[in-house]
Formats: C-alpha cells, sequence, structure tokens
C-alpha cells in the first residue's frame, strides 16, 4: 500500500510518515524538494524562500489531502500557518489551485 512505497521511498526507515510527506507524496510533490512545475513556474519572491515555501505548501497539501472531495478555501488552508507565513499563504494557495495540486475538480461553494 501507499504506506510500503513511502517506506521505501524514504530508505528504509521505519518511522511513519508524518500526514505533510504523506500529502506531498499522494500530490506528486517531494516533501522537502521543489518539483520541476514549482522550480519553473513560481513567482520569484516565495522560489526565494524555499523552506518557508515547502512548510507552507506542505501545510496547505495536508489540509487539501484530508478531505479530497470537498472545497479547500484559503482560510481554512491556512488556519494552522503562523502570521510569518501567511505574508504568502495567499500566493502559495494560488499556484497550488492553478496547477491542479489542490482543488482539482471540485465545484467551489461559492
Amino acid at each position: 500500500g501507499m504506506a510500503s512505497i513511502l517506506d521505501d521511498e524514504m530508505q528504509g526507515s521505519h518511522a511513519k510518515p508524518t500526514e505533510e510527506q504523506e500529502a506531498a507524496w499522494f500530490s506528486g510533490l517531494i516533501y522537502d524538494q521543489l518539483g520541476p512545475r514549482e522550480g519553473c513556474c513560481l513567482p520569484r519572491f516565495i522560489a526565494e524562500n524555499k523552506s518557508e515555501y515547502l512548510r507552507v505548501r506542505n501545510t496547505i497539501l495536508k489540509e487539501w489531502y484530508r478531505n479530497p472531495f470537498s472545497y479547500l478555501s484559503l482560510e481554512t488552508a491556512t488556519k494552522t500557518l503562523g502570521e510569518k507565513d501567511k505574508n504568502i499563504a495567499q500566493a502559495v494557495f494560488e499556484f497550488l489551485k492553478n496547477y491542479g495540486y489542490i482543488n482539482a475538480g471540485v465545484l467551489t461553494n461559492q
């Protein structure tokens, strides 16, 4: 199953993957690295803050992964982030939405 595939990817470590790691994997991304799309298409001010971006991205993916069949709002996606991270949260949210990492195939409830 997914857990064993994740274990293999984590060099046989038996630590249970975190929700953020599972969510990144589920999205076809690597938890602690930028994917090719992110490398080319992220706004520069985000790409320059890679660790902050990854933290925000993984948090948003985690919220989406918890309930992938219903629309994820910016508010819900970013509710656990600190003030500093909220500065880029909207841009990260828009990027993930525009590239189909979140809210794919889900109608907004607006």
